[in-house]
């Protein structure tokens, strides 16, 4: 799928989700039906559940609704991607989903399922995420996972962090030449044995050694 194709879906579920977070107060009724549904195995119906969640206003006051949310976004990262549909059709949905949770009611949990999400890393979600409050520690531990493609995410978010922190910013007790130096360091490993990350792993470095360098002179 290209980016763009996706850019635009979670454009389109984004106005309805906002006509939600500022809705009244849901139907009781519907609750009960939706939960057990985001527990069938197939994709589709949980599909169609967040497309009928988009009709009932309110639906994301109820606690047991963003629980349900958070716990199936959890469930769909331990297991495989189930093809094109799966990343097209349902994902995008579940994950803006979990973003208005998140912005509705912050918490460590809901963060944690927004950085571990699969998303462009240059994209505006993946800049906001790197960001918010408390998540650089776990982009940090990120670029220690046993995933090439979590480490290779996790490069960019902290080099969002040093764009937005400065030469003299700090970040949850991180400098941004702190993240420069992991940077460079992950790289250096990543060189070992996964190229294609340590490559984007050193671009990232290279990004960041730049902007610290432009910043300084000025």
């Amino acid at each position: 799928m290209k980016p763009s194709h996706l850019v635009i879906k979670m454009l389109a579920i984004s106005l309805s989700l906002a006509q939600i977070v500022s809705s009244p107060a849901p139907s009781k009724a519907e609750i009960p039906a939706i939960l057990e549904k985001f527990q069938d195995e197939n994709w589709g119906v949980r599909a169609d559940t967040l497309d009928r969640m988009l009709l009932i206003p309110g639906i994301l006051d109820d606690a047991r609704v963003q629980q349900a949310l958070l716990a199936r976004i959890e469930a769909d990262h331990k297991g495989p991607v189930d093809g094109e549909g799966w990343i097209e059709d349902y994902y995008p949905k579940l994950l803006d989903f979990v973003e208005a949770v998140y912005r509705r009611n912050p918490s460590d949990r809901a963060l944690r399922c927004l950085a571990d999400g699969f998303y462009e890393p240059e994209s505006k979600l993946a800049k906001w995420i790197a960001v918010q409050p408390g998540a650089l520690p776990i982009f940090i531990k990120m670029l220690h996972d046993d995933n090439p493609g979590q480490r290779a995410k996790a490069a960019f978010m902290l080099a969002w962090n040093v764009q937005a922190m400065g030469a003299d910013g700090v970040h949850s007790g991180f400098t941004a030449e702190d993240l420069r130096t992991r940077l460079r360091t992950a790289a250096i490993t990543e060189s070992e044995g996964h190229p294609q990350t340590a490559a984007i792993t050193a671009d990232r470095s290279d990004h960041c050694t730049r902007l610290l360098r432009r910043q300084k002179r000025h």
